[in-house]
């Protein structure tokens, strides 16, 4: 008995340290990434073909693969697949990081404002990491790195492709809600991706690079008010035809119903084709009606009182 208690306590308490590491790790990455990702944009340099100052020397059995991708590059220099197909086959192999680091690096400098290959970039880790777990369902630290990874690469991307912001943004947004949909993700990984989304489309916004679907997961996203409410819900871009079914109380009774409004508001108006968005505006704008009805109808009764 004492021998089952001792081993479940240090079960427990090796699950208490993981966590605390999964924290550190998720605070020391990804509120920092938008930095990290501009300064890996800043250090590559074109004119050595993607290479960036700070890679390390190619080991000697691989400079002949970087050798044939660079032919391969110059010869279809507006082929992105080429370059992810590359990288793809190079994470089949072991010891081929920094051959990764240089292609990865490439991409980068030559395609930043190609939303999707950089979409496919950002993914490849995670890809990566799913694909050698060995079946296991539990998200471990190589997961979180993995993102943190992703997010770096998209941040980078806009850092440069400015002209390019709003297909960025849409990628990212689509990403991060797909993540959000992770039933694995730890807790505090959860809530930075929530505030990532929100930081995003609030930024899309002042930029004026945000798309319908920027303002329509945004709307919603005030109305559910949390990342576990993502979970059990549609596409945001969906949920926004009939926002009633899916957040908790009713919409004249949501505490974010203003918030959600002038977001909506604000969409239809700068995408005024969008029938999305004009009927999501329409919704909140009746349950605002409600809303201002029944507090006038309470404020008479208390004075009639």
């Amino acid at each position: 008995g004492e021998k089952g208690g001792g081993k479940e306590e240090e079960e427990g308490k090796k699950r208490d340290q993981k966590g605390k590491d999964e924290d550190e790790l998720v605070q020391e990455e990804v509120e920092t990434n938008e930095a990290h990702g501009a300064a890996a944009v800043l250090a590559v340099d074109a004119s050595t073909e993607g290479l960036s100052k700070g890679d390390a020397p190619l080991e000697s059995w691989l400079a002949v693969p970087w050798f044939v991708f660079g032919a391969a590059a110059k010869a279809s220099p507006a082929d992105a697949q080429l370059g992810l197909d590359c990288l793809r086959t190079c994470l089949e192999f072991g010891a081929t990081e920094h051959l990764q680091s240089r292609i990865e690096h490439h991409l980068l400098a030559t395609f930043c404002g190609c939303a999707s290959a950089m979409s496919s970039l950002a993914r490849m880790p995670l890809e990566k990491v799913d694909g050698t777990s060995d079946g296991s369902t539990e998200w471990s630290t190589a997961h979180t790195s993995a993102v943190n990874k992703g997010l770096r690469v998209l941040g980078a991307a806009a850092a440069v492709a400015t002209s390019r912001a709003a297909e960025l943004s849409d990628e990212e947004a689509m990403w991060l809600e797909k993540l959000l949909r992770q039933p694995r993700l730890p807790r505090a990984l959860r809530r930075r991706l929530w505030l990532r989304l929100l930081r995003l489309q609030r930024r899309a916004h002042s930029s004026r690079n945000a798309s319908a679907g920027i303002y329509l997961r945004w709307a919603i996203m005030l109305l559910l008010g949390s990342a576990e409410r993502l979970q059990i819900c549609g596409a945001l871009v969906q949920v926004a035809f009939s926002p009633s079914e899916w957040v908790k109380k009713p919409l004249h009774r949501n505490p974010k119903l203003a918030d959600a409004l002038r977001v909506a508001a604000s969409g239809a108006k700068q995408h005024p084709l969008s029938g999305a968005l004009a009927g999501l505006e329409l919704q909140l704008r009746r349950a605002q009606l409600l809303a201002s009805a029944r507090a006038g109808t309470k404020r008479r009764e208390g004075v009639s009182t």
